[in-house]
């Protein structure tokens, strides 16, 4: 376990070294270097940029040089443009979506953030054609909304954006009924914040019923009676893609009460 731990902490300088070096010949102008006390973090134009989410995306793909730079390009985006304006409430309402975010991104930035079980939290971002980005605090008080209607009215807005548009594939076998959401769209977890949603799932899948939202793109439900193998694999596939795949959120489960109030199920 031990050498593992460092294996992974040089396996992460080392990669965060050749970002740093393809980062250079990209963009020469741009002054960035190495985080002192974190492996997986770079300071660009003042901002700084984790690298989890790139190493991830980097290892799924060829692995090639080219690659790595067209990631890189991507991935310093948000640090060569300026941060977008964001509009009047009125004007940003229809393009306010709820996000699970992991907390630290809370820490990082003076974001607007609301708890989510025990370990995540819920972020508020502004979602155009142009630009992704997390709405401040700054945002919130300029608009003079209270915390409680702003999360209400983006998850009101993200519900009428996806109607319609959701896929899912369920089965029900035996004792064994479950449900998942993978459209890639980056809210697939964050349906799970929906009202009408949450009805729809306890319709399926009875109340009280589990669920793990792994990564940002991935949201798997089931019934509290299912056979021990399916909870094995469905615990088991939460984990993998919480290690694996890209906006890792969280391996442990869920569980959605009868009054819909969640609890994070921790080991």
């Amino acid at each position: 376990m031990l050498r593992r731990f460092f294996t992974r902490k040089q396996d992460a300088k080392d990669f965060r070294d050749r970002v740093i070096n393809a980062a250079a010949r990209l963009f020469p102008d741009l002054l960035i270097t190495a985080s002192p006390t974190q492996e997986e973090v770079i300071n660009a134009k003042g901002v700084q940029l984790g690298l989890q989410n790139l190493e991830t995306k980097f290892n799924l793909s060829d692995r090639s040089e080219k690659t790595l730079e067209e990631l890189v390009r991507e991935h310093f985006a948000v640090a060569l443009n300026a941060e977008p304006a964001i509009p009047d409430f009125e004007a940003a309402r229809p393009l306010l979506r709820p996000q699970i975010m992991p907390p630290n991104f809370a820490t990082q930035a003076p974001i607007v953030s609301y708890p989510f079980g025990g370990t995540l939290a819920i972020g508020i971002v502004f979602d155009d054609a142009k630009s992704y980005s997390y709405i401040r605090r700054e945002d919130a008080e300029k608009w003079a909304i209270p915390d409680g209607d702003l999360l209400q009215a983006a998850i009101a807005s993200f519900d009428e954006a996806i109607r319609g548009k959701t896929k899912m594939h369920f089965s029900e076998k035996e004792n064994t009924k479950w449900l998942g959401v993978e459209t890639k769209d980056g809210f697939d977890a964050a349906r799970i914040l929906i009202p009408g949603f949450q009805k729809f799932l306890s319709g399926r899948l009875g109340n009280p019923f589990r669920f793990g939202v792994p990564n940002r793109d991935l949201l798997i439900c089931w019934n509290c009676k299912a056979d021990e193998s399916f909870v094995d694999f469905a615990t088991s596939k939460i984990r993998e893609d919480f290690e694996q795949q890209p906006y890792p959120l969280s391996p442990n489960v869920f569980e959605m009460r009868p009054d819909f109030t969640i609890v994070e199920l921790i080991p």
